[in-house]
């Protein structure tokens, strides 16, 4: 990423924003809130659509009109604002984003598939960090045993409570991080690894673009070249 680009996005009123890594899927309300409602009443009307006709291949007419019935069903003004609040983009939530378990954790490498049976068993057996954790580790509990309205607000509020609790904790983290690296200017500088961030360097191209604008019309490189082009060997001794 040179100075050059972000001066050329800049100047053509393109401003840039660098992203934390793996944070655009959770940033887009579609893929948080509508795309898989859309996909399960897809899949239902089609599944009932089978049990009705003995036939395996889907035309344009059946393809269409089931999506038809699943779009109305799906994609709703309700689930459109829940896709915004859920991604924190409005209301606006920093800690959606930055909690969000896609961000915060480190992908695993690909491992051996297991059985669900040992699947399920290793999703009680963990600890619960976050509220979508904790709704996942539900999915595995026979529906019986959670069908209770008071059981469900007791877990709904649990999982708020572990959202505010991670949500302090790595707040605490980056203070303890800038407290870190405010000690480290009073230790003796070492040769390191410059993490790049790119927002910063875009906010200051302005001001670089005029230091060396400034620079170019002091040093005048130009002129000071065609002055020592028209010099003689003789004038340099004089």
């Amino acid at each position: 990423m040179t100075e050059e680009f972000l001066w050329e996005c800049y100047d053509n009123n393109i401003y840039l924003l660098f992203l934390p890594a793996h944070a655009s899927h959770v940033l887009q309300p579609l893929d948080v809130a509508v795309f898989g409602p859309l996909k399960r009443a897809y899949r239902r009307y089609l599944s009932d659509l089978a049990s009705l006709a003995d036939s395996s291949h889907i035309g344009k007419i059946t393809f269409l009109y089931t999506y038809d019935k699943a779009r109305r069903e799906a994609i709703t003004k309700s689930n459109a604002l829940a896709g915004f609040k859920a991604s924190g983009l409005w209301p606006v939530n920093l800690a959606k984003v930055l909690m969000n378990p896609m961000v915060t954790e480190t992908p695993s490498p690909a491992v051996t598939a297991i059985s669900p049976a040992k699947e399920q068993d290793s999703s009680l057996l963990k600890t619960p960090r976050s509220s979508i954790q904790l709704r996942r580790a539900l999915e595995t509990v026979p529906a019986t045993a959670t069908q209770d309205p008071t059981v469900r607000l007791l877990f709904r509020k649990i999982g708020s409570q572990l959202d505010s609790q991670v949500f302090e904790i790595e707040k605490q983290n980056r203070e303890i991080t800038v407290l870190q690296r405010e000690r480290e200017e009073y230790l003796p500088k070492r040769r390191r690894k410059v993490i790049y961030n790119g927002n910063a360097e875009f906010a200051k191209i302005p001001a670089i673009k005029k230091a060396r604008e400034h620079m170019w019309r002091t040093l005048q490189p130009e002129r000071t070249a065609n002055r020592v082009k028209k010099l003689k060997l003789d004038d340099l001794y004089t």
